[in-house]
């Protein structure tokens, strides 16, 4: 892989600064019935191929999820060779002055006709917690040295600064649905990261109330997902988050594993018999049903909770697939 950057893109913000990130809505498209296409109307769940035409999103994931492999390369192995390779990705997308990303989504998954940019677009860095994680990873590292740790950490600093203080930032967080959820998963994993342990408690805090309390029912729906037109894979997503949130929670000295009678064991359990093909899934879900999107969720969940029905299925309903067994590296 070849490092990439946000210059790699063939358009520029109304900013004029191609430091800036881009990207278009998603589930955006064209108007039929206006001869220009404008304003662009939702379709939602379905993914309009423009998006491909601006390439930040797609090279920060593959950016993020390099990083993620290369850093668990590294802890496994003390191979030097991938904290080196980690270290120029990370490099050229955060750190260096000609091709760094300005900390800020001012610009995230913009409409055409609408808006620029919306505090929606924030769900696209929401991995940021396993790039933290690989900063972590590698930080013992001869390749990554004491002045890469400062301005990363600068660059996340800044960056989360954004997302607290920014109107984009102060709208996703109470979004309702999973935007919230891996808005607080990522926030407060980068104030972990940056050394802001109160801040992070308070982000926790704060995040408890709009995540478990407001969008988990006591039967362990996930009302704001089960309205959208891929039920189970948004409902997979939030709960993802929603155990993420759970674990960085423990970290600051406030399990949720047993808050509010375990609501988050009984969103998993409200989900548990769809991983057997045997059980029909009754909401709608407009795309391929994938019965793997619950295994991360299974794998921490038998970390945590002690009845071993977790375990049996992950042994039972799963077979080990190249892209599960890295799970068992991150959880073991």
């Amino acid at each position: 892989m070849q490092p990439t950057s946000v210059m790699d893109k063939g358009v520029v913000a109304s900013s004029n600064d191609k430091h800036d990130y881009m990207s278009r809505g998603p589930y955006w498209w064209p108007d039929p019935e206006k001869v220009d296409g404008l304003p662009y109307i939702r379709r939602d769940g379905e993914v309009n191929p423009e998006i491909a035409l601006i390439s930040d999103h797609k090279n920060l994931v593959q950016v993020i999820n390099a990083v993620d492999l290369l850093s668990l390369a590294y802890f496994y192995s003390e191979n030097e060779k991938y904290a080196q390779k980690a270290t120029k990705l990370l490099e050229v997308w955060f750190l260096d002055s000609a091709t760094r990303m300005n900390p800020n989504l001012n610009f995230g998954q913009a409409i055409p006709g609408r808006t620029e940019g919306r505090g929606i677009g924030i769900i696209e860095t929401r991995d940021f917690g396993y790039l933290v994680d690989g900063v972590s990873l590698i930080a013992q590292s001869e390749a990554w040295t004491e002045q890469h740790q400062t301005q990363m950490k600068q660059w996340v600093s800044d960056y989360l600064d954004w997302l607290i203080n920014s109107q984009h930032g102060k709208d996703e967080a109470v979004n309702g649905n999973n935007h919230t959820t891996w808005y607080f998963v990522q926030t407060i994993a980068m104030a972990l990261f940056t050394e802001q342990t109160s801040l992070a408690k308070k982000l926790q805090k704060r995040g408890v109330k709009l995540i478990v309390d407001q969008q988990i029912e006591d039967d362990g729906k996930q009302p704001e997902e089960l309205a959208r037109t891929r039920t189970w894979d948004y409902s997979t997503m939030n709960l993802l988050a929603i155990y993420y949130f759970a674990i960085l929670s423990e970290k600051l000295g406030e399990p949720i594993w047993d808050y509010e009678e375990r609501k988050i064991k009984k969103a998993l359990d409200f989900l548990l018999p769809y991983v057997s093909e045997e059980n029909d899934w009754d909401y709608p879900q407009i795309k391929k049903m994938n019965r793997y999107r619950l295994f991360p969720v299974l794998k921490i969940a038998a970390n945590h909770y002690s009845e071993g029905i977790y375990d049996t299925v992950l042994l039972h309903q799963y077979n080990p697939k190249e892209s599960n067994l890295l799970i068992g590296l991150r959880y073991p």
